[in-house]
């Protein structure tokens, strides 16, 4: 991830790369389960996925209310795990992964920088199994500091509410799980220097969120107990302008001799259709929740680049979505029934990690969920 550094209000970092009764509630807010409600046993998680005995630190799941608009409670559904090595105890930080709608208990925990994941290989690796065999991640972020895995918005994973219309909504519903959430872990964590982390479509979330806290920590008569220590966000290949990134896409294939000339002026022209057909400019500083994609220009470029060109309806090849000058398969480790898919549906996993037990199907992403097209 390439480091960025640009200026926020003072004090703020920005780098784009245990009690057995309840929580008395807040100003009305519903009554909060405690804290030990969310202690994952490490020794039975590992009876089941024996990949979680290498992990020795501190792991903690399960659903915290968040106030929505209308009225009610939405649910937020996280996975946290403390630091095993406690370089940076003083920090907290919040992974999210984008879609918008996709689990970040599957890219970000499992695939990337959890402390448990599926074989991280390097690109171009044309073995990827399906059921690739999870285990210990040396290059874990727990190793430095906690990381909380969170699925939002409501809808996705485990999590549950009303669906967002912008980040505006977003950004809401995630301040109000922030607030429980140290209503319950106390002033331990509250006082934990907090990074929102993210990738993607996060590039939208991200920002919101931050702005969300901002505004929140510096309105008038602010409840300091109710104070947000951000500390720093982070981005990492996000998306965050359509207009912009949608036609790069097309150059930047050309460049990488992806395509040619001829297809690079053919996706140029569709790609201005596309725009001629756009939805109106939401008001500053958000934006519609399904934000226009890049019109299927990134889809357009890969097929035209020998995407699936080796698919058999179960495994597939193609460009590397996220490094085009390799070609693998590794997207099927994340499909249906998949080691992913299959960890998070088996119900003895379930109840360890305080989900649902009942036939509520995990789903790496909210189906239909992603990047609305300018036009259809």
């Amino acid at each position: 991830m390439r480091s960025i550094m640009t200026s926020l209000p003072a004090g703020v970092l920005v780098l784009i790369v245990c009690s057995a009764l309840s929580v008395p509630p807040v100003d009305g807010a519903p009554r909060l389960k405690p804290r030990d409600s969310f202690v994952v046993s490490r020794d039975r998680l590992a009876q089941q996925e024996p990949a979680f005995a290498s992990f020795d630190g501190d792991i903690y799941a399960g659903h915290v209310p968040t106030p929505q608009r209308g009225g009610g409670d939405g649910e937020l559904y996280f996975m946290m795990f403390d630091a095993t090595q406690k370089t940076f105890d003083d920090a907290l930080l919040i992974w999210l992964n984008g879609g918008p709608g996709c689990s970040s208990l599957a890219g970000g925990l499992f695939f990337e920088m959890g402390p448990v994941t599926v074989p991280l290989r390097p690109a171009g690796y044309m073995g990827s199994e399906k059921l690739a065999p999870l285990g210990p991640n040396e290059h874990a972020w727990t190793r430095a500091s906690a990381v909380m895995y969170l699925e939002q918005p409501a809808g996705v994973g485990f999590s549950t509410g009303t669906a967002p219309e912008s980040e505006d909504d977003v950004a809401s519903d995630f301040y109000g799980f922030l607030q429980n959430f140290y209503d319950i872990f106390g002033d331990e964590f509250r006082s934990k220097r907090l990074y929102i982390v993210g990738e993607s479509y996060a590039g939208m979330y991200v920002p919101s969120m931050a702005h969300k806290i901002y505004l929140s920590n510096n309105k008038k008569n602010a409840d300091e107990s109710r104070h947000v220590n951000l500390a720093g966000i982070g981005i990492g290949n996000g998306w965050m302008d359509s207009k912009v990134q949608g036609k790069a896409v097309i150059d930047y294939a050309l460049w990488h001799g992806m395509i040619d000339p001829t297809t690079r002026d053919a996706l140029h022209d569709q790609f201005q259709v596309c725009l001629q057909g756009g939805t109106p400019k939401p008001s500053p500083p958000f934006h519609k929740f399904n934000t226009p994609d890049e019109c299927g220009m990134m889809g357009a470029v890969l097929s035209a680049a020998g995407a699936d060109a080796l698919s058999d309806g179960e495994w597939s090849g193609g460009p590397n979505t996220y490094d085009v000058t390799t070609w693998d398969n590794y997207p099927v480790l994340l499909g249906r029934n998949g080691t992913v898919d299959n960890f998070f549906n088996n119900p003895e996993i379930r109840k360890e990690i305080h989900a649902p037990i009942n036939d509520w199907k995990w789903e790496q992403c909210i189906p239909g969920a992603g990047r609305r097209r300018l036009i259809e």
